[in-house]
């Protein structure tokens, strides 16, 4: 696979605990995996910060990261309105998504649609 342009900006938004050492892990497995400079990839922990609309201004592609002890599958979970207001917006502005894993649970919830 050959690399992506270096001017992409790639917003990573992680949903992991403050000092979850696999932040720094996953960000440089997409790195590494995207074919990307590190600089190309901002990530930004939803659950330890309030996510920030800007961040759709300043990116090309938003990919979805963290860690499997935050589920959408519950409904009441304080960081979840925060995250469901920006990725609808995201819906809306940004074409190109990387969902891994339990993320994919993620865009039913806010469409509210059924996978099984």
């Amino acid at each position: 696979m050959k690399p992506i342009s270096t001017k992409i900006k790639i917003a990573l938004l992680q949903l992991r605990d403050e000092n979850d050492p696999m932040g720094i892990h996953e960000t440089d497995c997409f790195v590494r995996h995207c074919k990307v400079q590190p600089n190309q990839i901002f990530p930004f922990n939803a659950i330890v910060n309030s996510p920030d609309k800007n961040i759709l201004e300043s990116c090309d592609i938003l990919m979805l990261g963290g860690s499997g002890d935050f589920s959408v599958v519950e409904n009441d979970i304080p960081w979840f309105e925060p995250l469901a207001d920006l990725m609808c917006d995201a819906i809306d502005k940004i074409s190109q998504y990387l969902v891994p894993v339990w993320e994919s649970r993620l865009f039913p919830k806010l469409l509210e649609v059924r996978l099984f």
